[in-house]
């Protein structure tokens, strides 16, 4: 089996050569380099991929040079990237956003998106086809043309002569030189590029499929014992068809239970055909599962106490829940809450009795390094001490993150520990894969805008993390029946439902909850609103301020902070008070005066 090494392909698993009969139907095949469809029309078609990740690239893309040269940027060589350095960077070329493999120069903040790449490197390679006696260029622009194997016109990959202008198409090009067509003839029959002129003696040959006329010039399949003749089309689409009925109709993936005492992840070969299936019916189950998958199993494997750098002292393990009538567990902010993920609390359990510091056992085991699909051009290192902006929920955070060192990107615990790969009921004809998506659009569901998010490029259908993990069913307190998530407004629905608690209208482009047994609505924002310091944690050096409605903690200052008293500058990489949801920061001076009363 063949494998490409992925040092520059954006994936931190080895890629594998993938025929087309491997391909399943539930896979989104979407080219993740160029974003483009994968063709597997013919039986010798093949491209590589990831199956657990369901990350695929053409062959083309997969082979692509680390450097090139562009004929508008002639100055400096090109390197290839797994995606722009920062996700509003634009082609220098046809200016349409970079989202995925760039070509960049850095010493001149110059970028080519992989459409204006592939042009020119298309032409500047060729390729020896047994066809013809010149050498071909491969031409990925779209351009509809007269194919001189098939006399069909096509539009997409083709591969051109400049010499004496043959021109054919991709699907031609990959042909295979021998096919057996079970249905129709017993010989095997091989691909003639030039029908001999002692076939023309008698009379015009005719295909044996589709019974029209075959012209000289065009390909076509033949048969050496019995004057056997066909398009070159026919016999390719009547295979395909041909393999196609002979194939299960059980393509579809093995699903996973999420129940509560049952959630994986495909972690193994014997897990590539299983994915987790979403909605599930409570969404902090699944996140606690998610957690417990991405950490590392058998680390701190039975002790009683252990040294964790999010904590200055030794963490003790407790197996049963903590009463907390003793003194030492009066806590102020943070009543049984987990300091790695702000989850409630559940053993077992690390603790620090002192200074009330309460830590799941599988939040103590998350990896100190972590490649994650939606930033693959760095790793990124765990910090337990720092509080951010996560990237891919767009929530502050001082809870565990994992931060690019190189880049302004953060990650907490929660969002970097999801699935690479889901099915979802709200889309149930492919899998959706986590995905940086710039310029992808918006979310389904709720119709906002995330740098990452789910996503079915082949349908053009991204999902949000939140709206991913929406659970199945919710409850209000006015309803004695469960209201179930909604995907498509109902046949009976009018234009003058509304929502219970806001009592606005109920958009039929988004997601809804719905009581079929009283035809009442909720809007997803209403009955599960977006807290904003859920992921917001506070001990005993936080403080209250008399100008600011929550609690301060401290925090790293980058050089654009200023303070909200004084609209002073606060120096950049200092540590400070402030409120990071809130963008509330004090200075040196402020925060003295709030320590001492003086404000």
């Amino acid at each position: 089996m063949q494998v490409v090494q992925v040092q520059n392909l954006g994936h931190d698993h080895p890629l594998m050569l993938i025929k087309a009969e491997e391909t399943e139907a539930i896979w989104d095949l979407s080219c993740y380099a160029c974003e483009q469809p994968i063709s597997i029309s013919s039986s010798s078609s093949s491209y590589y991929g990831c199956k657990r990740c369901v990350f695929f690239l053409h062959k083309t893309c997969a082979e692509l040079p680390h450097n090139m040269t562009h004929p508008y940027h002639p100055q400096h060589p090109l390197t290839l990237l797994p995606s722009p350095p920062q996700a509003t960077h634009s082609c220098d070329v046809c200016r349409g956003r970079c989202n995925r493999f760039t070509y960049r120069c850095h010493d001149c903040d110059y970028d080519i998106d992989m459409k204006c790449a592939l042009a020119v490197l298309s032409i500047q390679q060729s390729i020896k086809h047994t066809s013809h006696p010149h050498q071909l260029i491969i031409l990925q622009m779209e351009s509809m043309f007269l194919c001189y194997a098939c006399g069909i016109k096509h539009e997409g990959t083709s591969f051109l002569c400049t010499t004496c202008g043959f021109w054919i198409n991709e699907e031609c090009a990959s042909s295979p030189i021998n096919l057996k067509l079970n249905k129709h003839h017993h010989h095997t029959l091989s691909l003639i590029y030039f029908i001999p002129q002692e076939v023309y003696q008698h009379r015009s040959p005719y295909c044996e499929i589709c019974s029209k006329r075959i012209y000289r010039r065009f390909w076509v399949y033949s048969c050496s014992e019995c004057r056997y003749l066909v398009h070159l089309h026919c016999a390719v689409l009547d295979k395909k068809n041909n393999e196609t009925d002979n194939q299960s109709h059980d393509r579809g993936l093995n699903p996973i239970n999420l129940s509560s005492s049952n959630l994986a992840t495909a972690t193994s070969d014997t897990d590539l055909h299983k994915v987790i299936c979403l909605p599930v019916p409570y969404t902090s189950d699944i996140i606690t599962q998610f957690i417990k998958n991405t950490a590392i199993q058998g680390k701190h494997e039975g002790a009683a106490e252990i040294k964790h750098g999010s904590h200055d002292h030794p963490l003790t393990l407790y197996e049963e829940p903590i009463h907390h009538a003793s003194s030492h567990f009066n806590v102020a902010w943070n009543f049984q809450k987990c300091c790695g993920c702000a989850q409630t609390i559940s053993a077992p359990f690390y603790c620090c009795v002192e200074c009330e510091f309460y830590l799941h056992v599988w939040c103590a085991k998350l990896p100190e390094e972590l490649r994650h699909p939606a930033h693959p051009q760095h790793t990124l290192s765990l910090t337990t001490t720092l509080a951010a902006k996560c990237t891919c929920c767009s929530l502050f955070g001082s809870i565990f993150l994992y931060k690019c060192k190189e880049c302004y990107f953060y990650l907490d615990c929660k969002c970097a520990s999801l699935p690479r790969v889901i099915k979802h009921k709200g889309h149930d004809k492919h899998t959706l894969a986590l995905r940086p998506t710039y310029s992808s659009g918006t979310c389904t569901s709720c119709s906002a805008s995330f740098i990452i998010s789910f996503e079915c490029r082949g349908c053009k259908f991204n999902l949000c993390v939140r709206c991913a993990i929406l659970p199945r069913t919710v409850r209000h307190r006015y309803d004695k029946h469960p209201f179930t998530l909604t995907y498509s407004p109902p046949p009976y629905r009018t234009d003058d439902d509304f929502c219970e608690i806001c009592e606005e209208g109920i958009d039929s482009n988004r997601w809804f909850y719905h009581c079929g047994e009283c035809g009442q609505y909720l809007h997803t924002d209403c009955i599960l609103p977006v807290d904003q310091f859920s992921n917001m944690l506070y001990n005993r050096k936080s403080i209250n301020s008399r100008k600011h409605p929550h609690p301060l903690i401290r925090v790293i200052a980058n050089p654009r902070k200023w303070c909200r008293l004084c609209k002073t500058r606060i120096a950049a990489d200092s540590e400070r008070y402030g409120c990071p949801p809130c963008y509330f920061y004090l200075c040196d001076s402020c925060e003295e005066k709030e320590i001492e009363g003086e404000i």
